[in-house]
């Protein structure tokens, strides 16, 4: 054992019982202190503290279910009101991006220009149902095999793109420069 530790042993050895009784009340009285005001306060202090955070976020989240309800009844209203613009808006920027991605999976065709023209509405007097037509002019350049194929694989597609125009200018044989006006159409009601 260390001679420093029996030393202060023997000295509290020989005080009288009421002398080693009130060290060891102010040896834990120190110790209370310590544990008290080092660590039992600060760990009060930061439950109360979190207490609050929670209490605070629960009144958040009531107020964001709240809020995000309200969103939702107004998502809801906006999208029934504008469904049809919605769905006529998208149309055409999918049919460019489908014919733009066959272009790019075709050999030897290089886009120029890619374009939307003006919707026109059209509406059948007979039947009551309203369309609205959706112009595409795309222009590439490529050799007649590979406007053929790509031709043929914007038939395949399950979409019905209309055929308006096809213009064919050979620039240096075997390249051409291949102008196509096609058109979607999309029903929309009565």
């Amino acid at each position: 054992m260390n001679p420093i530790l029996i030393k202060y042993q023997n000295t509290i050895d020989n005080l009288p019982l009421a002398a080693r009784s009130t060290a060891l009340a102010i040896v834990l009285s120190i110790i209370f202190v310590v544990w008290y005001y080092g660590f039992w306060q600060n760990l009060s202090h930061s439950m109360s503290a979190t207490s609050e955070k929670i209490k605070t976020l629960k009144s958040s989240i009531s107020l964001l279910k709240t809020q995000l309800k309200t969103l939702e009844e107004r998502i809801k209203t906006e999208l029934s009101v504008d469904n049809k613009n919605i769905a006529k808006s998208q149309i055409p920027d999918q049919t460019k991006t489908i014919l733009y991605e066959l272009l790019k999976t075709t050999n030897n065709l290089v886009l120029l220009q890619l374009k939307n023209t003006l919707p026109k509405e059209i509406m059948s007097s007979q039947t009551n149902i309203k369309a609205v037509e959706y112009g595409i002019v795309i222009k590439f350049q490529g050799d007649y095999f590979s406007t053929m194929r790509y031709l043929q694989a914007i038939e395949k597609l399950q979409w019905k793109i209309f055929w308006d125009k096809l213009e064919y200018k050979v620039t240096q044989y075997p390249m051409a420069e291949v102008t196509l006006y096609i058109h979607t159409i999309n029903f929309y009601g009565s």
